[in-house]
């Protein structure tokens, strides 16, 4: 971390209604106002224990004449405030403090905040509506067809297994970086990108990676998608409509599957330090389950193992890629989560008539515990959230009503699965209603009777739920503070960043 020139600091930590203020060489920053909590729900001495934490980061931007005579935005400060809430018996007691980049709690924070949401950037992308992606199916048709449906003005409808074999299975795996420190590079990845039936094979890559040799990284792309072959349905119709774009002399064609007996291939992934975990969904739209006896391990839980170096390169185990959890095809997955210690997958199914949840060991593929959840969601749009914790992982089910962002107040059941004091792994807490269950659980914390969760809404405030097996018991609003901001010398410009949020229960 770069060392800023020392500067004369007045540092005021002040509870509610006190006002922190720091004079520096560059900006005077005053602050009027703090966190303003509201109960929404219960009462805050019932989550008496919890302590939450976040910064407030204020991006403070001023212009710059450049040697060009150009004017460009130039970073004019590294103020940030802490933030920390208490609940105790007595109520919510909320403090302000300021810090800079050069704290030693500042460089603790942030890579407390790395570890804990790095690898989440990265993982297995798949087509989704594969037609869709850079006009793959429109390259296997004729350049005659082609016209002929863009110089038409009604649909045109092909069958799909007249011009491929094979569904396109994975289009790319995102992959995670070292620096020359040997640490993550953040927003930064190793993309493999995988295109079917050798119309184009590579990677995705940066002057870094002039050392990889392209052929080597075509077979890797290669031995990935031959690994999946996914025959397609032989009645399944694709329909072209000639669009004409904003621009009068620029034709393109939609493209969409017609009827029920079509397949879409989409994929859930998670990463740890050295693999891969993911699968795919198996069902057809009108519920048929796919062939997936030419994938060489059969269907489940798939692993595919990398190795990152400090030269930018992250090798791709292309040849050790297997099934890592074996699973019946009949299985529809929903999801898969992993700990936040990388050691426990959770695997949302849908078999035989029921809604299920299997932990699994991320070291030997051990089935750790399986648990039947509820009976199988008959509707459509049923929203199932996730957050993990350290070594357990909360799940809530949501179904939405007809008005956008408006869940049901009853039907909305949330569970807790880990491994308990005794070491044994399973249910550690089920909720049958939970009003205000947000689809989204965002950040949580358990203590083995209560969970916690923290939602971030739009950068305008926190809501923190506490649960137990009753339901809520508390649920509070925390607005973020007005910031007054008297620059010494021209204006500013720029935003605030929430990050950094964390959470404990006391001991």
């Amino acid at each position: 971390m770069r060392k800023h020139m020392i500067i004369m600091a007045l540092f005021l930590l002040v509870c509610i209604g006190g006002s922190v203020a720091v004079f520096g060489t560059l900006r005077y920053i005053e602050k009027n106002e703090i966190i303003k909590e509201e109960t929404r729900i219960g009462d805050a001495s019932a989550a008496a224990g919890l302590t939450v934490s976040f910064l407030e980061y204020p991006l403070l931007y001023g212009e710059e004449k450049t040697s060009w005579g150009d004017y460009e935005e130039t970073r004019i400060s590294d103020v940030q405030w802490k933030h920390v809430i208490r609940l105790t018996e007595k109520g919510c007691e909320i403090s302000t403090g300021i810090i800079r980049d050069t704290d030693a709690l500042l460089a603790e924070e942030e890579e407390w905040s790395r570890n804990q949401t790095q690898w989440g950037q990265y993982g297995v992308n798949g087509f989704g509506l594969w037609f869709h992606y850079d006009n793959v199916l429109e390259k296997k048709l004729s350049v005659e067809l082609v016209e002929k449906m863009k110089a038409s003005s009604e649909p045109t409808r092909i069958r799909l297994a007249d011009y491929m074999d094979y569904y396109p299975a994975v289009n790319r795996i995102s992959l995670p970086r070292l620096d020359e420190n040997g640490k993550l590079e953040e927003n930064r990845s190793f993309d493999l990108d995988i295109y079917v039936d050798n119309i184009f094979y590579g990677i995705i890559y940066t002057a870094e990676y002039n050392a990889v040799k392209q052929e080597e990284m075509d077979e890797k792309a290669r031995t990935i998608e031959e690994y999946f072959k996914i025959p397609v349905l032989q009645n399944e119709v694709i329909e072209f409509t000639r669009i004409e774009d904003e621009y009068p002399d620029y034709v393109y064609l939609e493209q969409k599957s017609v009827g029920e007996d079509s397949f879409e291939p989409y994929w859930h992934s998670v990463l740890t330090g050295d693999a891969v975990f993911f699968t795919f969904n198996t069902h057809t739209e009108n519920g048929a389950v796919v062939d997936t006896s030419l994938i060489p391990d059969g269907y489940g839980i798939y692993r595919l193992p990398y190795t990152m170096n400090e030269n930018g390169y992250t090798d791709v185990k292309a040849d050790e890629l297997g099934v890592f959890y074996p699973m019946d095809p009949a299985a529809d997955v929903f999801d898969i989560e992993l700990t936040l210690d990388q050691k426990t997958l959770m695997i949302i199914y849908e078999l035989d008539g029921m809604l299920r949840c299997s932990l699994i060991d991320t070291h030997t593929g051990e089935r750790l515990s399986d648990a039947a959840l509820m009976p199988k969601i008959e509707e459509r749009f049923w929203y199932l959230s996730a957050a993990c914790g350290e070594d357990y992982i909360a799940l809530g089910i949501v179904r939405p009503t007809n008005r956008l962002m408006d869940y049901d107040r009853e039907d909305a059941p949330l569970w807790v699965f880990g491994k308990n004091e005794n070491g044994q792994y399973g249910e550690l807490l089920h909720a049958e209603s939970n009003a205000f269950l947000d689809p989204g659980l965002g950040y949580v914390i358990f203590d083995g009777e209560r969970l916690a969760q923290v939602l971030l809404v739009d950068l305008e405030y926190l809501r923190i739920t506490v649960y137990t097996k009753d339901g809520i018991i508390y649920q509070g609003r925390y607005d973020f503070p007005q910031k007054y901001i008297s620059p010494r010398e021209g204006d500013l410009k720029g935003k605030t960043e929430i990050r950094n949020i964390r959470l404990q229960w006391a001991k």
